[in-house]
């Protein structure tokens, strides 16, 4: 009958997006492995009629170098894009893309030391406030690089202190480098500014604590 809606356009295809992410800084062998397969099935496909070339998008921060230097991508008939995110706050994991594209660490995590034994501090930021995905260690500590984070509680952070190497004070506050800045930001709803080592401002982090995406029923 008719009054209804129009059926929805066919899907077209696009581009295609290999996703690497699992792979490390040096592991340039599997990484030209997986593009190969990828240029091999993008052979087999065609853009669609309102798009002038397919699109493949791999990479993101820890192996777009190695994306870059695969000559299958950027030879093929397609437009090739790479995606490196994470580096646009940086944390412990992706120091050596930062280095090669000449960027500094730009996301801590504010620490306090609440508790001083003999080789070890424990400071008062555990799984709820950094890198809940990882084995140790969870962070680097700004100005104490031989500070060793242990496993981490809920609310604590202990720290092995090695012998002989400097240690914070008790109550002293820590800038902490997160091991993984994508699923720090998430547990946090608010960040402060800073510009020049002071306080510039603060401000809603707008990504953390997304819900999934669920459609309300059709209005006609």
């Amino acid at each position: 009958g008719g009054g209804g809606r129009a059926p929805p356009a066919p899907l077209v295809l696009a581009g295609l997006h290999g996703y690497d992410g699992q792979l490390g800084w040096t592991e340039r062998v599997r990484a030209h492995a997986g593009y190969d397969q990828l240029c091999a099935l993008s052979e087999h496909f065609t853009p669609s009629r309102d798009a002038l070339e397919l699109e493949l998008i791999t990479s993101g921060t820890h192996s777009y170098a190695h994306a870059l230097a695969h000559r299958g991508l950027a030879e093929g008939r397609w437009r090739h894009s790479v995606s490196p995110g994470t580096v646009v706050f940086s944390d412990r994991r992706s120091q050596p893309a930062a280095t090669d594209l000449g960027l500094r660490q730009a996301a801590w995590v504010a620490a306090r030391v609440i508790s001083c034994a003999p080789g070890r501090v424990t400071l008062d930021a555990g799984s709820k406030a950094l890198t809940p995905d990882t084995d140790p260690p969870s962070c680097t500590v700004l100005g104490y690089p031989q500070l060793e984070p242990l496993r981490a509680s809920e609310e604590h952070l202990p720290c092995r202190v090695p012998e002989g190497a400097a240690a914070p004070v008790l109550g002293e506050l820590l800038a902490l480098v997160p091991d993984h800045v994508c699923t720090t930001v998430n547990l946090h709803r608010e960040a402060l500014w800073l510009r020049a080592g002071s306080y510039a401002g603060c401000g809603p982090v707008a990504a953390a604590g997304h819900r999934p995406f669920a459609p309300g029923p059709a209005q006609d």
